[in-house]
This record gives structure tokens, C-alpha cells and sequence, in this order.
């Protein structure tokens, strides 16, 4: 027996109209879940990316599932480490959707920290190297 989906009572299988409330009772809703937040996707991303386990949370379980299986070979793990950062830049940027193309909530602060610190660290490495370093092996 189908249900009214305005005012929730019990309809005969023949009512064109809801006899309580006189809604259309032909029509459906689709109900969305609720959107995901950016922070969230991406700290996902970054942390568990290669195991697509923000796809899965954005509703994208293809995508996840592809990046899953990737994983688990030694080419197809380069391939989903290499996306999983682009969908983490993607994430931040605000051009990261979820499975129904609604953009993702809020600001990815902690997301842009996170993913910034590594890539100063790999720069003063860099320097710490070059300056530092390197002189101690130059033979007069």
C-alpha cells in the first residue's frame, strides 16, 4: 500500500489524490542525504586517499572502488597516489563534487594547512641541503 508524500496516511493503490490532505499522490520526492563538509573530503583525501575512502564518503563508490583495486598493484598505486592528490587540491579549490554534483560545505582550513606544511618541510630540506650540506663534500 502506497503512502501520501506529503502528510504520510495510508493510500489506496487506485487514489490519484491523497483523500486527507488532496496531494497529488502520483508524484514522488527524492530525499538527497545532507551535503558532505570539504574539511571532512579532505582530510580523507589526504590521509586515506589512495584507498578512495573520501569517494566513498562523497557517494562517489565507483571511484573509490577503482581506487581501491588500484592500490593493490604497484603501478595502479603510483596512478591513485598522483589522483588522489589532484582530488585533494580539487577538494580545497571548491571544484570537488559529491555523487549528485552539489559542491561540497564549508572551508577546508585544517585540509590547506595539512597540506601545505609537507611541501614547506621538502623546501627547507631542499635549502638545509644546498647551504649546509653540500659544502662539506666540495674538495678544494
Amino acid at each position: 500500500m502506497p503512502f501520501c508524500p506529503n502528510c504520510g496516511k495510508l493510500l489506496a493503490d487506485d487514489n490519484a489524490f491523497c483523500p486527507s490532505c488532496g496531494h497529488n499522490a502520483t508524484t514522488t520526492t527524492t530525499i538527497l542525504p545532507p551535503q558532505k563538509s570539504k574539511e571532512a573530503a579532505g582530510l580523507l583525501g589526504l590521509f586515506f586517499g589512495s584507498l578512495g575512502v573520501h569517494d566513498f564518503y562523497v557517494g562517489k563508490v565507483t571511484h573509490g572502488v577503482i581506487k581501491l583495486v588500484l592500490t593493490f598493484t604497484v603501478l595502479g598505486y603510483f596512478v591513485s597516489a598522483i589522483w588522489r592528490f589532484v582530488d585533494v587540491i580539487c577538494i580545497i579549490t571548491g571544484s570537488y563534487h559529491d555523487n549528485w554534483n552539489r559542491p561540497l560545505t564549508g572551508d577546508a582550513t585544517i585540509t590547506k594547512i595539512l597540506l601545505v606544511l609537507p611541501i614547506l618541510f621538502f623546501i627547507l630540506a631542499i635549502a638545509i641541503t644546498i647551504f649546509v650540506i653540500s659544502p662539506l663534500f666540495i674538495v678544494a
